[in-house]
């Protein structure tokens, strides 16, 4: 029996606010945070890991990378509107470049292989909606941690927009990331669990609607602080379409947009299937158990073989079905 309770991220920035939840297996550990930046663009994203008893194996979510290519004034370096500016880079490049920085265990890492991951850049265009440019791409590394072996696979996209201006084209590039790990030859078994815990985070609609409330005002503030209102004002209303689509006005839908992506992106790994909670979630869970469970609140998951244990029979289990 493997089971799965549903686990707070909570947000300092919003009172303390559930942010989040995703689902964890019992005995695993959760260090999750919102990182926020000022770019009304990617306003907040989800950084943190999920990580099995002895370190591995574990899925990993990266804070949003949020940038704008030298151009005119902006020298590289520099922020303009909540952006480092920085030249664009490949998905693979940016692996490479960025990985060491924020996993020291990658310094020493082995390349061992870089291919095109056209699941995880549909799973993003869910996320920014149609117009940017979106490539992505999985790179797997061999390294040692606490002298033991690990391999990881990252999936990295890199979204670009480009923004008629008077004097030319602005570049703005948005970076997402995750990786899962495991012991070398275990990462496809481990594969089907560590997807569902990623496709599992569910965002608190309340906290979701202050987020929004509170870069509304952002957006604002620099429409009329900046000595270049027009171009910021300008700047700002071209790319309206993908700040509704990254903080919504609609949350509720994009949730069910990245859903049905994150599908998508699963069932490309395999190993998994859509089951439906009593609550009407889907959630994506690993092939080759008897039965799947969820609470009445879908914050408990139960994978079983074999008949329901006694003990838990009055605790209002509900067997999920096969979404159609």
């Amino acid at each position: 029996m493997l089971r799965f309770q549903r686990l707070p991220v909570r947000d300092p920035m919003i009172n303390n606010w559930v942010a989040m939840t995703v689902l964890v297996p019992a005995d695993w550990k959760l260090d999750a945070q919102i990182v926020w930046t000022w770019d009304p663009y990617a306003r907040v994203s989800l950084r943190g890991s999920v990580r099995g008893p002895r370190g591995v194996p574990g899925v990993t979510a990266y804070a949003r990378g949020v940038y704008c290519a030298p151009s005119g004034l902006l020298r590289e370096g520099m922020n303009y509107l909540g952006k480092q500016v920085l030249r664009p880079m490949s998905p693979a490049d940016y692996v490479r470049t960025f990985g060491p920085r924020v996993r020291r265990e990658l310094a020493g890492a082995r390349l061992v292989a870089s291919e095109p991951s056209p699941s995880y850049a549909r799973m993003i265009a869910a996320k920014y909606g149609p117009g940017p440019d979106i490539q992505a791409v999985k790179v797997r590394y061999e390294y040692q941690s606490d002298g033991a072996p690990v391999e990881e696979d990252f999936y990295c996209s890199v979204t670009t927009t480009r923004i008629p201006t008077a004097t030319g084209v602005a570049v703005d590039w948005t970076t997402d990331a995750c990786s899962f790990c495991a012991e070398p030859g275990k990462l496809e078994q481990a594969m089907p669990v560590l997807t569902l815990i990623y496709a599992s985070a569910r965002p608190n609609l309340q906290w979701a609607a202050e987020v929004n409330r509170l870069n509304q005002q952002l957006i604002a503030n620099y429409a009329h602080q900046s000595d270049a209102a027009l171009a910021v004002s300008q700047h700002i209303a071209q790319n309206q379409q993908q700040i509704s689509g990254m903080l919504s006005s609609s949350f509720a839908k994009r949730d069910a947009a990245e859903s049905r992506s994150l599908d998508g992106f699963s069932q490309a790994i395999r190993g998994v299937d859509t089951y439906q909670t009593s609550s009407g979630d889907h959630l994506e869970v690993p092939l080759g158990w008897d039965h799947y469970y969820s609470n009445p609140n879908s914050d408990q998951v139960l994978l079983v073989n074999g008949s329901l244990p006694s003990e838990l029979k009055r605790g209002g289990w509900v067997e999920m079905q096969k979404s159609q």
